[in-house]
């Protein structure tokens, strides 16, 4: 008996962008909104901190979630954003 071929297999292995993300929540804007700007910075200061090391588990070759990478970086974007909508409300006010 042959081993089946690719075609006949479940494409039960494919996994999908956002089946990734969903397992490892990326921040959502509106909790991230609700935080303090001591909060913002904590969290930014952390997030930095996990990307230092994902770029050298990717270096190494130890890098096991390579969406995680993507994910990090977005979420520093978004509490950038985020912060400096806070201080320019700030300076508005």
């Amino acid at each position: 008996m042959e081993p089946p071929n690719c075609r006949s297999r479940p494409a039960l292995s494919r996994v999908s962008a956002s089946d990734v993300l969903n397992k490892e929540t990326a921040m959502k804007a509106s909790e991230i909104r609700a935080m303090t700007e001591d909060q913002l910075s904590d969290e930014l200061a952390k997030l930095k901190k996990e990307q230092f090391n994902l770029r050298f588990q990717k270096a190494s070759g130890q890098l096991e979630n390579t969406m995680r990478v993507r994910q990090i970086r977005r979420d520093i974007a978004r509490i950038q954003t985020i912060a400096a909508e806070k201080s320019a409300a700030t300076i508005k006010a």
